[in-house]
């Protein structure tokens, strides 16, 4: 039976079948690609974040341009905190400064931090964690801004928080113990 193969009844069913099978399988790729879910680029993160760090922070509405009054020290005090665009994703209420709510109040750092990431406030700010990590780096933030923030953040959490009685305070205000 050579050449009659093609012209065997059985031959072009099976090339139909063939041909059918695989348009079908062509097909159920091209459908199961167009109905996959569309996932996230890690890139798309960066990118978000990249954005966030380069905005300016603008003034709130209300907010005026000239020195506010009653706590106008303070709120001139934390400037900083504008100026490197903290307030796109922070508060710091103690200060007065309005801001952005996906990240916490940042009058309560100092107390926070070490419950958070186990470590002080000034270690976290020299080898920050998480987003903040990310931020830093793109913040451009130099040392002496570091130790600025460290201050203003220190005398926030100091008044607003009540330090634990076994805890060592940096001032002597109970050195003398009358007995």
């Amino acid at each position: 039976m050579t050449g009659n193969g093609r012209n065997n009844p059985s031959f072009h069913l099976l090339s139909i079948f063939c041909i059918w099978l695989g348009m079908g399988f062509l097909v159920g790729i091209t459908g199961s690609v167009i109905a996959a879910p569309h996932y996230v680029l890690p890139d798309d993160r960066e990118a978000k974040l990249v954005y966030a760090s380069g905005l300016q922070p603008q003034q709130s509405a209300g907010t005026q341009s000239s020195e506010p009054s009653g706590a106008s020290g303070t709120a001139r005090e934390g400037e900083l905190f504008l100026k490197k665009g903290c307030t796109q994703c922070h508060e710091v209420s103690y200060y007065g400064i309005a801001g952005g709510v996906t990240g916490p109040d940042l009058t309560k750092a100092y107390g926070d931090v070490p419950d958070r990431f186990g470590k002080t406030l000034a270690e976290f700010l020299q080898e920050p964690e998480g987003t903040m990590a990310e931020m830093f780096v793109r913040m451009d933030i130099t040392d002496d801004e570091k130790n600025q923030v460290l201050e203003l953040l220190t005398a926030a959490g100091g008044e607003t928080a009540q330090q634990p009685a076994g805890e060592e305070n940096e001032s002597t205000e109970n050195t003398n113990n009358p007995e």
